[in-house]
């Protein structure tokens, strides 16, 4: 669920994810039942190995949602009605969560309750299948990357209007470490449609638009402070490395920061 999920919501998701998560798992599963079965090791099961089962599944659950979180807001948004998609991927989780109620708690029911109810989210996820007004765009929004790429008029407007004040008031550009996510959510949009958006209308990716504020940062910070060197300047503005910083301000500037200084005064 988490990786399907964050593969629907993220563009920048990376199949090899997949085996790192997937196969440390699997792995740990395998050598837990054939070194303690659980027939001749039911108390080690019970009471250690199956809470940690339930555990390990509420932190994906949790990781799951925070790639939901764009979704929910919109929730609560009249004027935003939820794609398809959306609806789909909120039902999955739904669904999921309340199996994962039913066999965290079984033991206040009964353990037959999580197969239960794993029954009666399968029969609901199926029928929303169904019925969804729009069949088809559950699986070709998924499957066909020109759906994409399809940006609402409002979105753009309102892109338009916040991206940059977003970014520059909040000075994201300095965090060394900032994502596209990150920056989607100063908007409250999904992380796709921000980069589509970049893609498609500003014909930049998202790692050009940062690079570039933080170039105007420094270059403002060289003309305006003799305090501090070049090097501090960068880091300042968001660069992990004096190289990444000299190699990114020439490349966008056509001279390094020492030639730029030279030059103004």
């Amino acid at each position: 669920m988490y990786l399907y999920i964050k593969s629907t919501i993220n563009s920048n998701f990376q199949r090899n994810e997949s085996i790192y998560h997937l196969v440390p798992l699997l792995l740990i599963v395998t050598v837990a039942g054939l070194t303690y079965p659980y027939l001749s090791n039911q108390n080690l099961w019970v009471n250690y190995l199956v809470p940690t089962i339930y555990c390990v599944w509420f932190i994906y659950l949790c990781f799951s949602y925070y790639y939901l979180v764009p979704v929910f807001k919109k929730i609560s948004q009249k004027n935003i009605k939820l794609k398809d998609i959306e609806k789909w991927l909120i039902s999955i989780f739904i669904g999921i969560t309340f199996v994962w109620l039913a066999y965290a708690f079984s033991s206040f029911t009964s353990y037959i309750s999580g197969a239960v109810t794993f029954t009666f989210v399968l029969y609901i996820l199926i029928l929303i299948v169904v019925f969804i007004k729009n069949k088809n765009s559950i699986y070709f929004e998924k499957i066909n990357p020109a759906n994409r790429k399809l940006l609402d008029n409002k979105l753009i407007q309102r892109l338009d209007e916040e991206l940059e004040r977003c970014i520059e008031n909040n000075e994201l550009y300095r965090n060394p470490n900032l994502k596209l996510v990150d920056v989607s959510k100063c908007l409250d949009v999904l992380p796709y449609e921000l980069s589509n958006y970049l893609n498609e209308i500003k014909k930049k990716n998202f790692s050009t638009l940062i690079n570039e504020k933080r170039i105007d940062c420094a270059k403002a910070k060289i003309l305006s402070n003799d305090k501090y060197t070049l090097e501090s300047i960068g880091y300042d503005c968001g660069f992990n490395s004096k190289s990444t910083f000299f190699r990114s301000f020439k490349k966008y500037t056509g001279v390094t920061p020492y030639q730029f200084l030279k030059r103004e005064y």
